[in-house]
């Protein structure tokens, strides 16, 4: 079982255009420096398929994890509240 190095948290407002190259570079230099990562994507309420397209990447790879904007609020206000 591989170990997580890198966390990289991106916020995403319309990115349909952007978020598959996005991933793309990271992947390059993740791969150049040999380390595990994750990627999440928090949608922050998208008006484009922004939504659909980190989707997509996260079924397509493993390392990808989606949240919305709202799901990442509860997130933390349940971690404020404890």
């Amino acid at each position: 079982m591989s170990t997580t190095n890198l966390i990289i948290v991106v916020p995403c407002y319309n990115e349909e255009k952007t978020i598959e190259t996005f991933y793309n570079a990271i992947t390059k230099e993740m791969d150049n420096l040999k380390e595990e990562f994750e990627v999440i994507f928090i949608n922050d309420g998208s008006k484009d398929k922004t939504k659909e397209i980190a989707k997509k990447l996260s079924i397509d790879y493993e390392c990808i994890k989606t949240l919305s904007w709202r799901e990442c609020k509860e997130l933390f206000d349940n971690l404020n509240d404890n």
